[in-house]
């Protein structure tokens, strides 16, 4: 997973990911651009790898998902993309993505030291 973080012109920091992986820098750069927001995931993440229970949480861009070493997100939106043509199968991909636990605490590592 090929990521770059930058800030935007307002000063916000900005997560942006390589093809397949977008939603993943849309909600870390909605959802979690504090230090205590990524230390904390950050833990979660690191207690996943062990855990035998899914981890969830929601918020108002995604909904994070962690089960079995499997890191899925899932963009909220208007429901009316899955109604549309296939050819909109890439605004699909950029609204969902997943990933193993180990690159998506690497990402999270990654993020934390860069807001740092």
């Amino acid at each position: 997973m090929e990521y770059d973080f930058t800030y935007d012109l307002y000063g916000n920091p900005e997560a942006r990911l390589s093809m397949g992986a977008e939603a993943f820098g849309r909600w870390l750069s909605e959802e979690c651009g504090s230090q205590a927001k990524a230390a904390a995931l950050l833990d979660i993440a690191q207690q996943q790898r062990t855990a035998t229970r899914p981890f969830t949480q929601s918020s108002a861009v995604a909904t994070l998902r962690i089960e079995q070493g499997e890191v899925t997100i899932r963009a909220h939106g208007d429901d009316t993309a899955a109604e549309l043509a296939e050819d909109f199968s890439l605004y699909e991909s950029e609204a969902d993505a997943c990933c193993g636990i180990d690159d998506f605490i690497e990402l999270i590592e990654a993020w934390h030291e860069f807001l740092n």
